[in-house]
């Protein structure tokens, strides 16, 4: 009778949460892994949707990726999820047995630590955001880096010399790409022109587009975008202008091929997966796992439609410099704050 109990008693929680999540517009899925034996069970918790071509998307791919391979069960948030809400659903997540649970996005370091202490022996890893410790860890893309070889290559096609950034939210692991993105133009172009404006914002193209527009009419005519879905309305208002634009996250070249004329990838599939396998292993621990460009995490992918030979060569050539350590880009520590690019001499860089 009692087993019988709490066999209830688990349904009705699930049905619960079931509604709970419902009510604040978020939908969850698990799929069980093909592996025999006992399964690792991974929660994933996304910031945007897993459809949304960007972050999120490429994340989501490295779960599934997991299961197919792994054979681990899978439960994820579809659609995504807002930050007061982290906290809630990773402890949600462990009280449902998930061993290991993925919060894909930095700003959710506070919820990983705070769930952690409530489920201490659940392992919860965020992404992009430098947490480590007992049952903590990392996942984190040097994002840096790649950012760097995108504002190389803006600084080189750009025809007015001014240049415009648009960023989702102010946080480390957001602000390094742009400062990074900054560090990288005036490395080839030191009288460059670059303004910035942050959207505090994910999913809304209005709000990129919005943005972009107001950026180009100040005179940029390159735009880089690291943002999620919003970041389409960039693109939008590049191609509307007769401008070009830079993604992130995923190759978005295709959303506007007269406009966008790269896209920094920076790997997240590979990375969650390879945290997913640590834990499978049993070999996780609380440390940062990091991965820049000579782990493949910060490829330029460039629209050839868009850049001739000389311009990749280039940008072929800085980043073999980078991947040598001849070109060191600087840590997240000291591109965390807004500006804080502005302080560095570019060519202090040259090893």
């Amino acid at each position: 009778m009692f087993s019988a109990f709490r066999v209830k008693g688990l349904t009705i929680a699930t049905l619960l949460l079931s509604t709970l999540l419902v009510a604040c517009g978020s939908t969850t899925s698990s799929e069980t892994g093909s592996a025999s034996g006992t399964s690792l069970k991974v929660a994933f918790v996304p910031l945007g949707p897993i459809t949304d071509k960007s972050w999120t998307e490429t994340g989501y791919n490295g779960l599934v990726r997991a299961k197919a391979e792994l054979g681990v069960t899978i439960a994820y948030t579809e659609q995504g999820t807002p930050i007061p809400d982290g906290e809630r659903l990773a402890r949600q997540y462990a009280q449902q047995g998930n061993q290991l649970v993925l919060l894909h996005g930095g700003q959710f370091v506070d919820a990983a630590k705070n769930a952690q202490k409530a489920y201490p022996k659940v392992w919860f890893c965020v992404a992009g955001g430098q947490v480590k410790g007992d049952h903590v860890c990392s996942y984190d893309p040097q994002q840096q880096e790649g950012s760097f070889l995108a504002g190389a290559l803006a600084a080189t096609v750009t025809k007015s010399g001014r240049l415009g950034l648009v960023g989702g939210f102010a946080f480390p692991a957001l602000t390094r790409q742009l400062e990074g993105f900054k560090l990288g133009a005036r490395y080839v172009k030191p009288d460059v022109k670059i303004q910035e404006v942050y959207i505090n914002n994910w999913d809304d193209p209005a709000k990129g587009k919005d943005a972009g527009t107001a950026l180009i009419a100040a005179g940029a005519d390159v735009l880089f975008a690291a943002t999620d879905s919003a970041a389409q309305g960039v693109f939008a208002a590049a191609a509307a202008n007769g401008k070009f634009a830079v993604a992130s996250y995923a190759d978005q070249n295709s959303l506007e091929p007269k406009a966008v004329i790269a896209s920094v990838l920076y790997d997240l599939s590979s990375l969650v997966y390879s945290t997913i396998k640590l834990a499978k292993e049993g070999k996780i621990a609380g440390e940062v796992y990091p991965g820049g460009l000579k782990d493949g995490v910060g490829n330029l992918v460039v629209n050839d439609a868009l850049v001739d030979q000389t311009t990749k060569d280039k940008i072929a050539s800085i980043k073999a410099d980078i991947v040598a350590g001849k070109l060191k880009i600087p840590s997240t520590d000291l591109l965390s704050q807004v500006g804080s690019s502005d302080k560095i001499d570019p060519k202090s860089l040259s090893k």
